[in-house]
């Protein structure tokens, strides 16, 4: 396996499938034939980059913030 392939298990299957990154076609699952999910690293928006990485992006975009990550599941402090 080189750097330009991931191994991605099936969210459907869980079979495992070799998968090219540098490929603008979906990945499969070579047994269920259903579409793979492949994550990739998060970008960091910042006001110099905001243009580029959402507005003019074609995938949709999710905001996540530091704060949003420290706020714990419902119910996690009323027990504490």
């Amino acid at each position: 396996m080189n750097e330009s392939t991931k191994i991605i298990a099936c969210q459907d299957c869980g079979a495992k499938n070799r998968v090219a990154l540098d490929t603008s076609r979906q990945a499969v699952c070579g047994k269920c034939k259903k579409p793979l999910v492949i994550f990739v690293k998060p970008n960091v928006i910042t006001d110099s980059n905001f243009s580029q990485e959402v507005s003019q992006s074609a995938l949709p975009v999710i905001g996540v913030t530091h704060r949003c990550l420290q706020i714990p599941p419902s119910g996690a402090q009323r027990n504490a």
